[in-house]
């Protein structure tokens, strides 16, 4: 490390077996489905951003720092809850994971490729759940932005 900089990975140095870790934030991301009325990822949730990414931090990364895995969360505003889908389920479906650091958050990484609303779909509903859900600030808050329209 030199003033403080380290080297991204390349993507071969990027280990498929372990996983990506995303960030569940209220409002689009988390909803309350209108059949059941039981709460649930948004497919929105895995819409990438006008840079084309849907940011995650590497597991990987955090493991070799000997961080636990959940170390950056609540980082955003809104943080409801944290998911992870293993590297190499990504890849299956033709999603490219890669190190893209940022200012603050060595550990940020970017999941790119073709969107479909199958694939964001499927993210949504298969993942595995590192942090559960705060259901009850997704609640407070739907209530709060109902009562504020």
């Amino acid at each position: 490390m030199r003033n403080g900089f380290r080297r991204s990975l390349r993507s071969d140095e990027i280990d498929q077996s372990k996983r990506t870790l995303r960030t569940i934030q209220a409002g689009s991301q988390f909803v309350k489905d209108g059949k059941t009325q039981e709460w649930r990822v948004s497919s929105g949730a895995f819409s990438p951003g006008s840079d084309g990414c849907v940011s995650v931090d590497l597991e990987q990364l955090l493991l070799a720092d000997l961080r636990p895995i959940d170390a950056l969360f609540p980082g955003l505003p809104r943080a409801l809850g944290l998911v992870a889908h293993k590297i190499a389920e990504l890849r299956s479906r033709d999603l490219s994971v890669s190190h893209e650091q940022v200012p603050g958050n060595y550990y940020h990484g970017c999941i790119t490729g073709t969107f479909t609303p199958a694939t964001k779909r499927a993210l949504a509903n298969n993942f595995e759940i590192i942090r559960p859900f705060d259901t009850e600030t997704a609640e407070r808050l739907l209530t709060f932005s109902a009562t504020v329209t």
